[in-house]
């Protein structure tokens, strides 16, 4: 009864020092073409959130999101276990038509993607986003300071497909 007792205070310490942090990725683009010389608008990016609103990582314009040959990024930070690898690509149009994070065992997390196009009397518009979340393990809680680093892009399939 001791050991029992023992063993499963013990299992619920481990438990309470690791974290699981549910994390939202994001591929989201706009464009619009403009009629008459009004000028047409590009623009994508991709974004991690915490705690639904806080923003964790945010991609620079140097960063490669969506396009059609799908993108990858590799992610570790000092608040998950392992490296992650998000994923993403786009429509013809250049929306984001599908999104995955693969998880350090590999395991595939896929997002949901949507866009909308919007015709107007000076040109038409489209924006789409594909979206999901993640639950990652750490010791500690993801908050908006946490670090995060970029190891490395590639296009193509998976690294770990076969």
């Amino acid at each position: 009864m001791y050991i029992t007792s023992l063993l499963a205070l013990s299992a619920m310490a481990t438990t309470a020092l690791a974290g699981e942090n549910k994390i939202k990725f994001s591929y989201k683009s706009s464009a619009s073409l403009g009629i008459k010389n009004s000028g047409n608008t590009y623009s994508g990016g991709f974004k991690l959130y915490v705690n639904d609103d806080d923003i964790l990582f945010e991609s620079g314009e140097d960063l490669p999101t969506c396009t059609r040959d799908t993108n990858h990024i590799e992610i570790t930070s000092d608040c998950w276990e392992g490296i992650w690898d998000f994923s993403c690509g786009s429509s013809f149009s250049g929306m984001p038509g599908a999104c995955s994070a693969y998880a350090p065992d590999t395991k595939e997390t896929k997002g949901e993607a949507k866009n909308e196009f919007t015709p107007g009397p000076f040109g038409n518009g489209q924006k789409g986003e594909c979206s999901g979340t993640i639950t990652t393990n750490s010791e500690g809680e993801c908050t908006k300071d946490s670090l995060v680093k970029i190891l490395r892009t590639y296009q193509g399939k998976y690294t770990h497909d076969k």
